[in-house]
């Protein structure tokens, strides 16, 4: 059986005790707000370009409403190609009623982020697995 999503979530939760120095322009995800999907597309996107060696950002269809369905893909693709490694998937925003799933998948995804080259137990997730959030 494979232990990589309990490792990943009691890691995550973990290292928020230890946080990361963010690079300068960082958008940090407030949590004590729900997040408009025009906020979280400008999140994304800021993520994507401050970390393109290890984002890639893309949209997988439309809602009912047409707006953008997004994925971001995290992995170190300098230690290998995404699609060879074990992947982790989270999301969040499936159901209109259950607003607590895209901060959840957000902050997970930005602790990766702030994590890399700066916490040496996030390194590893990203060099040797690939998330989609």
């Amino acid at each position: 059986m494979n232990k990589l999503p309990g490792f990943l979530a009691a890691f995550l939760l973990l290292s928020t005790l230890f946080g990361a120095q963010a690079k300068q322009e960082f958008p940090r995800v407030p949590f004590d707000r729900y997040l408009l999907h025009a906020e979280i597309t400008q999140v994304l996107q800021t993520w994507h370009r401050l970390y393109p060696e290890l984002t890639r950002l893309h949209a997988i269809g439309r809602s009912y409403l047409g707006k953008e369905l997004w994925v971001l893909e995290i992995t170190n693709r300098q230690t290998g190609e995404a699609a060879d490694k074990p992947g982790f998937w989270a999301d969040g925003g499936t159901h209109p009623d259950e607003p607590t799933g895209t901060p959840m998948v957000m902050h997970t995804a930005q602790r990766l982020l702030l994590g890399f080259k700066n916490d040496p137990a996030i390194t590893p997730l990203t060099d040797n697995h690939r998330s989609d959030y």
